[in-house]
């Protein structure tokens, strides 16, 4: 059996002068609005601190110092990686591990990386101030973040260049060790039968005590060889990057910097 209708008068209203349609009050409308509102303001916020707040954090992180009397590192050895876990089994020479309570920025470089994959435009925002006005530990950090923007093919000369500033001698011994090592990563040769040119160091300066050393490697990416370079020691890298670095130009299907034999 059909419900019965109800009746209305022309105007919408019931006979009994009550509205046949819902309405709400004023004050909730009015509530909700600025809920939404808002809702939007934090949102907007939050996204306009979230840059400045993770240059803060990673800014603030430490590593310990590599180098010490009792360790003697080798940069055609050694890797420069940051350890994500400092709880590895035995030591391992060479790897860029969080300082003894300094982990405020553990998880937002973890988070860094991630962006460099899902969200480049912030990560390079993140790693351009980081690489040009960071401490110690920020710059560090843009070295390692690097070859993940470098992926996507998000690095630009100029940002190559800020790392091989920190290759300078006046930079902290660590940070020195963590831009060598972007550079191996970042840096190669299309060109294995080269080999010979790219091994050559100018002559040894006298108030460099390091190796003064340079490595190459045979590898391939998506079958084409190269050569990636290894450098005992900063001041070798250094060396090296001011006699090749110039000639270093994007190659976007390796998604690295090449490098060519420059004339002497």
């Amino acid at each position: 059996m059909s419900k019965p209708e109800t009746a209305t008068t022309p105007d919408g209203t019931l006979p009994d002068g009550r509205s046949s349609t819902f309405k709400a009050p004023t004050w909730a409308l009015a509530a909700a609005v600025v809920l939404i509102l808002g809702a939007i303001a934090i949102y907007f916020i939050r996204q306009n601190n979230r840059i400045p707040n993770a240059i803060e954090a990673l800014n603030a992180v430490k590593f310990r110092n590599l180098e010490g009397k009792d360790v003697q590192l080798d940069g055609l050895q050694d890797t420069f990686e940051i350890a994500s876990n400092d709880h590895l089994n035995g030591p391992t020479f060479g790897e860029m591990r969080f300082d003894e309570g300094k982990d405020s920025g553990r998880l937002e470089l973890l988070d860094v990386l991630g962006q460099c994959t899902r969200e480049p435009e912030v990560a390079k925002e993140i790693f351009h101030k980081l690489i040009t006005d960071g401490t110690t530990g920020g710059k560090i950090v843009a070295c390692h973040m690097a070859f993940f923007l470098a992926q996507g093919g998000n690095l630009s000369r100029e940002d190559l260049d800020g790392i091989a500033k920190c290759l300078d001698t006046s930079a902290e011994p660590t940070l020195r060790r963590k831009a060598q090592w972007a550079l191996t990563r970042l840096v190669v040769s299309l060109d294995p039968s080269k080999r010979s040119v790219f091994i050559k160091l100018p002559e040894k300066p006298d108030v460099v005590k390091s190796g003064w050393r340079v490595a190459t490697q045979d590898l391939k990416n998506y079958g084409v060889p190269y050569l990636r370079f290894m450098w005992s020691d900063p001041d070798a890298c250094k060396a090296w990057w001011d006699t090749f670095g110039k000639s270093a130009a994007w190659n976007k299907e390796q998604a690295r910097f090449v490098v060519t034999p420059v004339a002497p």
